[in-house]
């Protein structure tokens, strides 16, 4: 029997030996992972454009945790198989939850130099003509739709352009009320 002693701290991901096997220096024995820091690769479009630095703040999600993590690499390169390009986080595993193979969500955190008004994907609903509206609440229990510009997604949010802030809208069931609009008659797009 032989004692193996690591060098530094870690938990056994793989051991390559059988009992019996001879074994010559330099050859590989176990493989040992520090989980206390790990790294997560955000595969994203290579065509979205993202204002990412490093140390750019970003929430991961996993089974409804929260962790926070930031940009600590962002790749030039497209990978070929997978055709997007990577970001590198690292993330504190202090409760030792996150294991290696995982998939999590990324959530990037932007920092603008003004307010964005943003809404659940499930508010917007396409017009006749194609263009994407929301439903705004004109008088008590009274709405309808109005045109807005889309702009980035964020996350399960799309940041929204044409409405003044406070204006309050339909942000669940949006495609309900289309119908009931549709239903009394009314033209749900307000054409």
């Amino acid at each position: 029997q032989y004692a193996l002693t690591a060098h530094r701290e870690g938990v056994v991901l793989q051991d390559d030996f059988i009992q019996g096997q001879r074994v010559d220096a330099g050859d590989s024995v176990m493989l040992l992972a520090d989980e206390k820091q790990l790294w997560v690769e955000a595969k994203v479009s290579p065509n979205k454009k993202l204002n990412l630095s490093i140390d750019s703040p970003a929430v991961l999600k996993l089974e409804g945790q929260s962790y926070n993590a930031k940009v600590i690499q962002e790749a030039h390169t497209i990978d070929p198989v997978t055709r997007t390009r990577i970001i590198r986080l690292g993330v504190q595993n202090a409760d030792d939850n996150l294991h290696s193979g995982m998939f999590v969500k990324v959530y990037f955190q932007f920092a603008t130099k003004q307010k964005v008004m943003a809404v659940p994907e499930e508010a917007l609903i396409r017009s006749a003509d194609g263009d994407w509206t929301v439903f705004v609440e004109d008088h008590p229990g009274e709405f309808k739709a109005v045109e807005v510009e889309l702009g980035r997604a964020l996350g399960d949010f799309r940041e929204i352009i044409g409405l003044d802030s406070g204006t309050r809208i339909v942000t669940k069931g949006a495609f309900f009320v289309a119908s009931e609009i549709a239903k009394g008659g009314f033209d749900p797009h307000n054409h």
